[in-house]
């Protein structure tokens, strides 16, 4: 590595290193944004000085392993700008553009089971009212349904729906002051304003808490109810009874839904995650439209949720592995999409597109394990960093650079053990 490139490496790890401290001021923020763009444009000349030195120095390893480093570096520094950009508020980055978004990609497996989970629920609760008769078994079924309706979209619908049982548990037992003590012995308006407003200035404080506001979420809005407010009667004991038996029956009863109807199981989650990936790896390598950038990562940053939501209570050295697994994909998928784009340039060479053709039909089949796909990609690497120190042409000669990097991080993660190309 030469001095230059280790001077600018320098001095992007001090850059980054100044980016906690100066990200929530707004002067240093212009000021850091200032000092992304003087390096990005030292990297383009940098970039540019290492095509334009003379033939006899550009041929060494050197020289070619500092230019796919610094357009590494480059690239990076130029999506650190955008996001910058986009937290001071540039009117010239829109945050809410489509490009930045994450695409998150619809999990039939889990409204199948949501679906199926919710329709047993209320079918075994209206069982049991049709067998009881009970009264407030209507009222009862409806609780179940929110349950089902409120929780099936959560990552861990176990630890939220309990979460929300409790502070029904917890809104019933508010609620017995100002239903048995303060309604019956006095009408004042004032005295009631007082003995509510204290247990829902608490709830609407604990919402802003993050490992309370689905207790005091729940709280908030069965206080008031069980309460019965109204303006020419008071709720009688007989009926908030009756009123809080079928709330708290029809919130557990939808725990326990959650809980042991199709619960999560780890092991199914690692083979469905790990079946999608290859699923969608194989999609990149086939080059189909569907699969962009934004679709791959959410999918991965979706399964990576999954895991640590119903995992964070448990220290597992799998666990670990897997989302290591999953960056790894990542990067791998990342650069192979940009493989993809480099390849349907019209300046590239075809003996060059056709290497590339090979190695992406190997991503696109099933049959292919991943020592094959490594010993492709270092091929393809070999084959590459030999038509760049034979290239005349600059611009010919920064896209085959281009393209060795995307390699040799290919060709790297690959070589590294992965749980979910091993299906370990």
């Amino acid at each position: 590595m030469s001095t230059e490139t280790q001077d600018l490496l320098q001095d992007a790890a001090g850059l980054l290193d100044r980016l906690r401290a100066d990200i929530d001021d707004e002067k240093a923020l212009q000021a850091l944004r200032q000092a992304v763009l003087a390096l990005i444009e030292r990297c383009q000349e940098d970039v540019e000085q290492t095509v334009s030195l003379p033939r006899a120095e550009s041929d060494s390893g050197t020289v070619f392993n500092d230019r796919i480093l610094i357009q590494g570096l480059q690239l990076t520094l130029t999506e650190l700008q955008h996001l910058l950009s986009c937290l001071a508020g540039d009117p010239g980055e829109d945050p809410r553009a489509e490009s930045y978004r994450l695409a998150r990609p619809c999990n039939w497996y889990a409204a199948i089971h949501n679906g199926l989970r919710s329709c047993a629920a209320v079918l075994m609760a209206a069982y049991v009212w049709e067998a009881t008769a009970w009264p407030d078994g209507p009222l009862s079924i409806t609780f179940v349904s929110v349950v089902c309706a409120r929780f099936a979209s959560f990552s861990n619908t176990v630890l939220a729906s309990s979460a929300f049982f409790s502070g029904a548990v917890w809104a019933a037992i508010a609620a017995i002051i100002p239903v048995f003590l303060v309604m019956p012995a006095t009408a004042s308006y004032a005295m009631l304003c007082l003995t509510i407003s204290v247990p829902m200035l608490i709830g609407g404080l604990a919402t802003r808490t993050p490992a309370l506001a689905a207790r005091a979420a729940s709280f908030s809005n069965f206080f008031p109810y069980l309460i019965g407010l109204d303006n020419h009667s008071r709720i009688n004991e007989a009926e908030w009874f009756n009123t809080v038996f079928a709330l708290l029956s029809g919130l557990g009863f939808g725990v326990l839904v959650f809980r042991y109807v199709f619960p999560f199981q780890l092991t199914r989650f690692y083979r469905n995650f790990r079946l999608d990936l290859l699923s969608d790896l194989r999609l990149i390598g086939r080059n189909r439209r569907s699969m962009t950038e934004a679709v791959w990562v959410g999918r991965i940053v979706l399964g990576m949720e999954q895991l640590i939501a119903h995992t964070k209570a448990t220290s597992s050295g799998s666990n670990d592995r897997w989302l290591h697994a999953a960056f790894s994909m990542m990067t791998v998928g990342r650069n192979l999409l940009q493989i993809q784009a480099y390849r349907g340039q019209n300046s590239l060479p075809e003996n060059a597109r056709a290497i590339l053709s090979r190695l992406c039909q190997s991503f696109a089949s099933p049959f292919t394990g991943p020592e094959a796909l490594e010993l492709q990609s270092r091929d393809a690497l070999e084959s590459f960093s030999t038509m760049e120190t034979v290239e005349t042409n600059s611009n010919l000669r920064l896209l085959l650079s281009s393209i060795t990097g995307c390699l040799i991080i290919i060709s790297s993660e690959l070589g590294r053990r992965n749980d979910i190309l091993e299906g370990t």
